[in-house]
């Protein structure tokens, strides 16, 4: 099965509680973490699983004893590729897999989901791969989004802009790919997917999003979300191209267990953002 890469058990955490609790699930090709959650919002567990292939979820989820009991609601975050964005004043429900078809191959028996994005008056379609199929059989009435719907919204505000005008780089780190989110000032620019083998192909991307839309990468704030650590080569070969490279810190409002706030929050903030909505 996968292996443990984080595992954080607050103090204030309850086994007898768990149908108290609100489960956060964020999914991707090579990983699979969750947070338990009181109503407020405090987080109270954390565990966080590698996938050397993706065909380990099912022995992760029929494994993990936490994941066997009952809980209050159960948010379940994609965190695969990107997810097409149609205005919602045009959007057929009858035509969604004919939207995703002219960018890519869908098999007959494709389960295609759909995000209301209020923010770009918008919905975001994207597939559940067959492979996730173990989560729709464990948690039924869990309710299913892609990251980047999150990351819309909160990029939006946070961190906050410093003028109306000024460009923002969300970006969430996975083990292939990048999600990226070009924000100007609190409206969405770009966001689209893009999938990496080396720190070279990461930083030839992000150049090549802001050249796009005509930003200075010396002007532009990068704010980096994921596994990424300062003595990476990830890091280090974004902070000599943009000058303001950042971690991601988690909003003050966030409810924060004491464990949680003393690693790196880049870490945590796509996770959390699932329970933030």
């Amino acid at each position: 099965m996968g292996k443990i890469r984080l595992d954080i058990t607050e103090d204030s955490y309850g086994k007898n509680r768990h149908s108290a609790y609100e489960l956060s699930i964020l999914v991707g090709v090579d990983s699979f973490a969750y947070a338990l959650a009181d109503a407020s919002g405090a987080v109270h567990a954390v565990r966080e699983y590698q996938l050397d292939k993706p065909s380990m979820l099912a022995d992760v989820i029929q494994t993990d004893g936490r994941l066997q009991d009952g809980f209050s609601s159960v948010r379940i975050g994609c965190a695969m590729g990107a997810p097409v964005l149609v205005p919602a004043k045009l959007y057929d429900e009858q035509e969604k897999k004919l939207y995703l078809s002219h960018l890519t191959e869908l098999p007959d028996n494709a389960v295609i989901f759909c995000d209301e994005i209020p923010q770009l008056e918008s919905v975001g379609l994207y597939v559940l791969p067959e492979w996730a199929t173990p989560l729709k059989q464990a948690f039924p009435a869990g309710r299913f989004s892609h990251l980047a719907t999150h990351l819309i919204a909160k990029g939006q505000t946070w961190p906050a802009p410093v003028n109306q005008m000024e460009p923002r780089l969300l970006v969430h780190v996975g083990a292939t790919d990048i999600l990226v989110l070009l924000f100007s000032g609190q409206r969405l620019v770009l966001c689209n997917a893009f999938p990496f083998q080396s720190a070279e192909d990461f930083l030839y991307y992000l150049l090549l999003t802001l050249a796009q839309e005509g930003f200075d990468n010396n002007q532009t704030p990068v704010y980096l979300s994921g596994p990424v650590v300062e003595d990476s080569a990830i890091y280090r070969i974004i902070y000599r191209f943009f000058r303001k490279t950042n971690f991601i810190s988690l909003p003050p409002q966030w409810p924060a267990s004491l464990q949680i706030k003393q690693q790196p929050a880049q870490f945590f903030f796509a996770l959390l953002s699932l329970g933030q909505s």
